[in-house]
């Protein structure tokens, strides 16, 4: 019996004909004969009578002969070989090696009922600190499960039942900066001294968004789209234009001028909260 490699069916041809293969000496072939070689003989039946059969174009590119010739079960006679097929022509040595290979992945050999799974991060907090030696496949996925959690939140304030981990945590990332307010923090450890009076320009590209470049001024003086630190505390700016009542000024979306000295080595920090 042929049987096409691509489609595991018995070869037949455009007219529907079985085609199987009939054993020659591989001598009258051109061949060594007995003992070395065997010739396939392809065939159909022809109203009773064995055709030899000739190849083409559509014909499959592989074929797979077996012997004997399968029968259905309803065909089978009292003394024919009975064999069970496993996906038509896989065999039982090519069954066995998968199966190998699926117990090679899962990490258990034959005859065991849980794996030795040699797992990392298993000490204290991780999810599986607690797991047994001799878990099965299930109990792992049972552990990540309960780790995850049943997503089903109290209120939904920021984040939805059944969303994904990620699409939660980026709810609450995107809900945080919201409340802080803060677009750009700019930390600034001072270099040189800047004089009481002077204006000095915003270093924007140490900030936490370098795209921000300026800030928005607030023509009425209340800071409101940028606050401004030294030595962790928060400044007071000048109330109008034109006064000095506070302890900077700013004096344009780019600069600021102190109303104090800031010495060398002190800490500024600039929080934009809203960008020209």
């Amino acid at each position: 019996m042929l049987i096409d490699v691509l489609t595991d069916a018995e070869f037949q041809d455009a007219s529907g004909n079985l085609i199987y293969g009939v054993l020659q000496d591989g001598a009258d072939h051109s061949g060594a004969g007995e003992g070395t070689d065997v010739f396939i003989k392809f065939v159909y039946d022809n109203a009773g009578t064995p055709t030899n059969y000739t190849w083409t174009a559509t014909d499959p590119a592989n074929v797979i002969a077996y012997m004997p010739q399968r029968k259905r079960r309803s065909e089978l006679l009292e003394y024919d070989d009975r064999r069970q097929f496993v996906s038509s022509v896989v065999g039982d040595a090519e069954l066995a090696e998968d199966i190998a290979e699926i117990r090679d992945a899962l990490g258990i050999g034959d005859g065991d009922e849980s794996g030795d799974w040699d797992l990392t991060n298993t000490g204290n907090y991780f999810p599986f600190s607690d797991l047994a030696a001799d878990e099965t496949m299930e109990d792992i996925v049972n552990v990540l499960n309960q780790e995850i959690g049943s997503r089903d939140y109290t209120a939904e304030n920021y984040v939805n039942d059944g969303e994904t981990i990620t699409a939660s945590i980026d709810a609450l990332d995107q809900a945080l900066a919201n409340l802080t307010g803060v677009k750009s923090k700019i930390i600034e450890r001072v270099s040189a001294a800047i004089p009481k009076g002077t204006a000095h320009t915003i270093p924007f590209a140490s900030g936490s968004d370098v795209g921000i470049t300026t800030y928005k001024l607030d023509t009425g003086y209340r800071a409101l789209y940028m606050n401004v630190y030294v030595a962790g505390k928060k400044l007071i700016p000048d109330s109008a234009a034109a006064t000095t009542d506070g302890e900077y000024d700013e004096t344009s979306n780019t600069q600021v001028t102190f109303r104090f000295g800031v010495g060398v080595g002190q800490i500024i920090e600039y929080d934009i909260v809203d960008d020209a």
